[in-house]
């Protein structure tokens, strides 16, 4: 039994309840749930006017049909109860797409009864924009940072006419960006005001020798392609600007050609892929250091060890091997190792800070598995 007063207290309104949700999320999620509701206002309506008329069907039914059109019109009753007493806010994607089923389920039993008539598929408004990127916030005109700019979504939703999940994964796994069909539109003639390093920033920081790590800051510089000042990045990759796929062949060949002919510029870059393979292959000793770090760390921290200065190191460490993975370490071989002896550095100093701030001794590899 509920002591007396304490029911009364959780009744909330439903302002209060909308309330709620941006005190814990954040503003603008209290308009997002008064679009829910007014969407399932909306549908609500709809199901029960489909419903009214499936009835009004079921009368003139003939025997034949009568059975299954008053099944359908039962189940869709009861759906139409469940979303109503459920309270469809507390699930509003699967509240519309039991709504949308009652309004499919009236259409099948006006099939049933009235000759001729095709049934209306009904599509509950469950999409990106729909539900939850709505104008509440007006995603479609919103520009949003990507990369070094800012994405402008009125270009690619309303001039273009682009869907979400041409740029997003859908909501399995919500809210990552995926780069597809980019080039169709930003290489060649197409890319406007677009330029490379605004998307491909890890190969523009590897060329240019910017953006290393050590244990202070981010913003280290190295040595620069000595070709950074003079040769830009669709003199390489030609087939790019000409909107053909990038290959190594046609690297060299853009070389050659730059060069009055001279083939030994291709060969050099047969050189440079070999070195570049030499240094890839470094990374899968540093990826297991790395690992072995972060698994030392979690160990400490388990503990109750102190581990902030071994995390900033290792934290930089990875930045440093991610900027040579997709920078690709053939846009600057210098720079490339360069990285990978910081990296190196790096996770070294991590581990001798973990064992500065230990009382115990160092567990070995196989007590982290």
């Amino acid at each position: 039994k509920t002591p007396t007063g304490i029911a009364s207290s959780l009744r909330l309104s439903y302002e209060q309840v909308i309330q709620s949700c941006a005190d814990c999320h954040g503003k603008g999620y209290d308009d997002m749930a008064r679009h829910w509701k007014q969407l399932l206002t909306e549908e609500m309506e709809k199901a029960e006017k489909a419903l009214l008329d499936a009835r009004a069907a079921l009368r003139n039914a003939s025997k034949d049909a009568k059975p299954q059109a008053a099944a359908l019109v039962e189940a869709a009753e009861r759906n139409l109860s469940f979303v109503r007493r459920g309270r469809g806010l507390h699930n509003v994607d699967y509240a519309l797409r039991i709504l949308a089923d009652v309004q499919e389920r009236a259409e099948k039993v006006k099939a049933l009864v009235e000759p001729g008539y095709a049934a209306r598929q009904t599509v509950p408004p469950t999409g990106c924009t729909q539900l939850c990127h709505s104008c509440v916030e007006c995603i479609e005109t919103q520009p949003v940072p990507f990369g070094n700019v800012s994405f402008p979504h009125d270009i690619h939703v309303e001039d273009e006419g682009l869907e979400c999940l041409e740029c997003h994964t859908p909501r399995e796994r919500h809210g990552q960006t995926v780069l597809q069909n980019c080039n169709e539109c930003h290489h060649g003639e197409g890319a406007g005001a677009v330029e490379c390093q605004d998307c491909h920033v890890d190969n523009h920081n590897l060329y240019n020798g910017q953006n290393a790590c050590d244990e202070k800051s981010c913003d280290v510089r190295g040595e620069k392609n000595p070709m950074a000042e003079a040769v830009g990045c669709e003199e390489c990759h030609a087939q790019v600007a000409a909107g053909e796929e990038n290959t190594v062949e046609g690297i060299k060949a853009a070389c050659v050609e730059c060069h009055d002919g001279d083939e030994s510029y291709g060969a050099m870059v047969d050189e440079w892929e070999e070195e570049a393979k030499g240094l890839k292959a470094e990374v899968a000793t540093l990826r297991t250091m790395l690992q072995d770090t972060q698994r030392k760390i979690l160990a400490a921290m388990r503990e109750g060890k102190y581990t902030y200065d071994a995390q900033d190191l290792v934290n930089n460490a990875e930045k440093n091997l991610k900027l040579f993975e997709r920078g690709n370490p053939i846009h600057n071989l210098a720079f490339s190792k360069d990285l990978l002896g910081r990296v190196r550095t790096l996770l070294t100093q991590a581990q001798k800070t973990l064992e500065a701030y230990s009382t115990i001794r160092t567990l070995p590899r196989e007590a982290y598995f």
